[in-house]
């Protein structure tokens, strides 16, 4: 998936996928999730993580959905503040109404690892330890807790693989409307040789 590359109005390079491309890749995220956890949770302790929410009451279901968007873009907002040069003064949340769906930004620049650690931390903290401590455990709705939040973790996994030909030691800015990022003038990006070539 192809990011749109543009520049603004101080030349810098600016990388973006559309809301639809995220939202594809959601739906092709899904098979994965249902193959490498589903599947051997199921292969290993007899249930269907798919199946842990039944019989639960709607309230019990609403608090899972809105409790785990909290957390994740709180997730998001806390460890891009351990970089940040304003530390949580950095931070902004708030709610793209158009599309219903919550966003943390973070005003200040960051190293590519730096923007990667907290563009990742929702999957790696309620998705995949989550997933391996139930496959250990056998508990199926923590499973569950872990394939769902792995899924909605999607537009994270795309942002972070923008980054994929840059170095870690470059920066970047958090995009303030749009999934992606804003290369900061100067930056370098690795060529069809691996090597690093100046963007400007």
């Amino acid at each position: 998936m192809k990011p749109s590359v543009t520049y603004d109005e101080k030349g810098r390079k600016v990388y973006t996928l559309s809301i639809p491309d995220a939202n594809r890749f959601a739906l092709v995220l899904v098979l994965p999730l249902i193959l490498f956890l589903g599947l051997p949770y199921y292969l290993l302790w007899g249930e269907n993580a798919f199946l842990a929410l039944r019989f639960r009451p709607l309230l019990f279901l609403l608090l899972f959905i809105v409790a785990g968007v909290v957390v994740h873009e709180l997730l998001h907002g806390l460890v891009w503040a351990l970089f940040a040069r304003g530390g949580l003064r950095s931070i902004r949340f708030g709610v793209k109404w158009e599309y219903l769906t919550p966003y943390c930004h973070c005003v200040s620049s960051l190293k590519v690892w730096q923007f990667a650690a907290g563009g990742l931390a929702p999957l790696v903290l309620m998705g995949l330890v989550p997933s391996v401590w139930a496959m250990i455990s056998g508990n199926t709705l923590l499973m569950f807790f872990g394939i769902f939040y792995s899924w909605t973790a999607a537009g994270d996994i795309l942002a972070v693989w923008m980054l994929r030909s840059f170095s870690c030691r470059q920066t970047v800015y958090d995009h303030p409307s749009e999934l992606g990022f804003i290369l900061e003038a100067g930056s370098l990006e690795k060529n069809n040789h691996g090597a690093y070539r100046d963007q400007e």
